[in-house]
């Protein structure tokens, strides 16, 4: 049975959706074809986690993904060891592995609070249409809210 005939087997066992096993097998597919030896394919029993360390960083330095898609190819290839080849390699196989991970950026709250709208408001100077503009705002909001 091929590669990505047992993933499809075990996936199907382990009833995941249909998406996530295409996806997983993309991931996987990917991995393989960094690790190759120039023309040469490598069998996952010849790639440790240095390989996996490096194909990881190269997500995220070279081709700049995202956190959540660099988790993802993580998560496909830990299935594959861990769940589809673990019993012929060893839960082991990997040993620990330290990629550079991409880090979420941080979020920007999107609401003010009372004080800080006032703040705002005051800074902007009494002339200005900019102030004008919000105070017919803030009343089509009062007049929308009766």
């Amino acid at each position: 049975m091929k590669l990505l005939e047992r993933v499809e087997a075990v996936a199907a066992r382990r009833r995941l959706a249909r998406a996530t096993v295409e996806c997983y097998s993309g991931w996987i597919v990917k991995f393989l074809r960094f690790c190759r030896d120039g023309d040469r394919w490598r069998t996952p029993a010849e790639v440790g986690a240095g390989e996996v360390e490096r194909f990881l960083t190269h997500l995220a330095v070279n081709r700049r993904v995202s956190a959540s898609t660099q988790n993802q190819a993580l998560n496909a290839i830990v299935f594959l060891y861990k769940q589809v080849l673990g019993e012929e390699l060893g839960p082991d196989h990997l040993g620990k592995f330290n990629a550079e991970r991409v880090r979420r950026p941080a979020r920007v709250p999107t609401v003010l609070s009372v004080a800080e709208v006032a703040r705002l408001i005051d800074a902007v100077p009494a002339d200005s249409m900019a102030k004008f503009s919000f105070r017919i705002f803030l009343a089509n909001l009062e007049w929308s809210a009766l």
